[in-house]
């Protein structure tokens, strides 16, 4: 999925929280898109394009990351 400059993304380092953050560089790199959030044009702040999903569903994901963690603890 294409993330254009100035869309407003989210992404998940863990199992936990999202980050959020607006679209700022993006580049096709060994044929993976690539892209920068809020200006961090550094390359340990740089995120593959597929690992992010739209700002829009922020809601949903995380009641997805909240059954994912209630799931979780009845398992255990």
């Amino acid at each position: 999925m294409a993330m254009p400059v100035g869309d407003k993304v989210v992404w998940s380092n863990d199992d936990v929280t999202l980050r959020e953050g607006t679209v700022t560089a993006r580049r096709i790199d060994a044929g993976q898109e690539v892209i920068w959030v809020d200006n961090k044009h550094k390359p340990e702040d740089c995120l593959y394009a597929a690992f992010t999903w739209p700002a829009r569903v922020k809601d949903e994901l995380l009641g997805i990351m909240a059954e994912r963690a209630r799931l979780k603890a009845a398992y255990d």
